[in-house]
C-alpha cells in the first residue's frame, strides 16, 4: 500500500486531515481508524500489526524486531535485501530523508541495525544499498581508528553539574560556547555533551525547542555535537520501566521519535548511548584522541566493540 493512501480520510476524502480528524467529525479513534481502514498483518506471523502512532504503522511491517530478524533470514538474501530497499524509500519518501540513517536511528526502528547488515549480508552491503537509492552516507564505515591526536587538556564547561575528573589528559574549567567538553585546542571544533537518561527525557520532551535552537546556533558555528547519554542502548527503548524515569510520562517511542526528528534536520550532530558513567568517561578518553571523530558512526563502534 503506498504511503500517499494514509494521507486521504477513506471516509470523506479529505487530504492530510488532521490527527483528530478521526474523532470530530467521524467519532473514531485514530487507533480504531487506521486498524478498520488500513489492516495489517505482521509478514513473519500473521499478528495484526499493533497501533502506537500513525508513522510508526504505516511504516511497521513486524510487530517486534525479532520477527523482522527471523523473517529476513527466512528469505533468500536477495528477497530480504529487496524487501529492505523498498521499505527504506518508503521512509526516504515520507520522511524526506537525504542521509542514510546510522546506527542510533537504525536501532530504534523495526529495521536492522547497520552490524545485523553488515553481519549478514557483509561488509557495504548497507552503504552500497543506501547510495544505490541516492541517500548520503554521513560515515565511513571502512575506515581504521587511530588514535593520534593528542590534545593539551579538557575543558569542561563552568555549567557541567557532575563533570568528569577521571580524565586521561588534564581538565581545565571554563565556559564554553556548546556542550560540557571539548578539547584544547580544538582545531576541528567538536564538543561533546553529557546528558543522564533524565536528561535525555528532557531534552526529547520539555526542553526540545531549546535543544532544537543550541544545535542550530553550534551549525551557524561550524561546530559539531557528540552527545553521550549515560545508559545502555537497551535502556532508551525501555524508558516506561526503568525506575529513574518512572516520572516522565512520555514513551520511548515519542522520545526516540523526537531524537531522529533531529536527524532529519541537523547533520552537525550525533547521539550514543555509551553505558554507564564510567563506561561514558573511558569512552570520552578514547573519542578525543580520535581524528576526524564526526566521520565515526560511534554507536556503531560501540555496538561492534571496535572501541571499549
Amino acid at each position: 500500500m503506498s504511503i500517499e493512501k494514509y494521507n486521504i480520510c477513506q471516509i470523506c476524502q479529505e487530504n492530510n486531515p488532521p490527527e483528530n480528524h478521526y474523532w470530530k467529525i467521524h467519532g473514531l479513534s485514530i487507533k480504531n481508524y487506521y486498524e478498520k481502514f488500513f489492516p495489517k498483518k505482521d509478514l513473519y506471523d500473521k499478528s495484526p500489526i499493533v497501533f502506537k502512532t500513525p508513522e510508526q504503522y504505516e511504516l511497521t511491517d513486524f510487530n517486534i524486531k525479532t520477527n523482522l530478524k527471523k523473517y529476513l533470514e527466512s528469505k533468500s538474501k536477495k528477497e530480504g535485501l529487496d524487501y529492505l530497499k523498498i521499505w527504506l524509500l518508503k521512509r526516504k519518501k515520507n520522511k524526506n530523508l537525504i542521509y542514510a540513517p546510522g546506527e542510533f536511528e537504525c536501532k530504534s526502528l523495526c529495521f536492522p541495525s547497520i552490524k545485523f547488515f553488515n553481519e549478514y549480508y557483509g561488509i557495504n552491503f548497507y552503504e552500497n544499498l543506501c547510495e544505490e537509492i541516492g541517500l548520503k552516507l554521513k560515515y565511513n564505515y571502512n575506515q581504521k581508528i587511530i588514535y593520534n591526536q593528542i590534545p593539551k587538556e579538557i575543558l569542561v564547561d563552568t555549567r557541567e553539574s557532575r563533570p568528569y575528573i577521571k580524565l586521561d589528559l588534564p581538565i581545565k574549567i571554563s565556559t564554553l560556547n556548546f556542550a560540557d567538553y571539548c578539547t584544547n585546542p580544538n582545531t576541528q571544533n567538536i564538543f561533546y555533551e553529557r546528558k543522564e537518561i533524565t536528561d535525555f527525557c528532557g531534552a526529547m520532551s520539555k526542553e526540545y525547542s531549546r535543544f532544537e535552537r543550541e544545535l542550530e546556533r553550534a551549525k551557524n558555528n561550524g561546530a559539531y555535537i557528540i552527545i553521550l547519554i549515560e545508559v545502555k542502548y537497551s535502556d532508551l527503548l525501555s524508558i516506561e520501566y526503568l525506575p529513574q524515569t518512572k516520572w516522565v510520562r512520555a514513551s520511548s517511542e515519542f522520545l526516540m521519535k523526537r531524537a531522529r526528528d533531529l536527524y532529519l534536520k541537523f547533520d552537525n550532530f550525533q547521539m550514543i548511548a555509551g553505558g554507564n558513567r564510567t563506561e561514558c568517561i573511558n569512552l570520552l578518553n578514547k573519542l578525543v584522541k580520535i581524528n576526524d571523530i564526526q566521520t565515526f558512526d560511534i554507536q556503531y563502534l560501540i555496538n561492534c566493540k571496535l572501541i571499549i
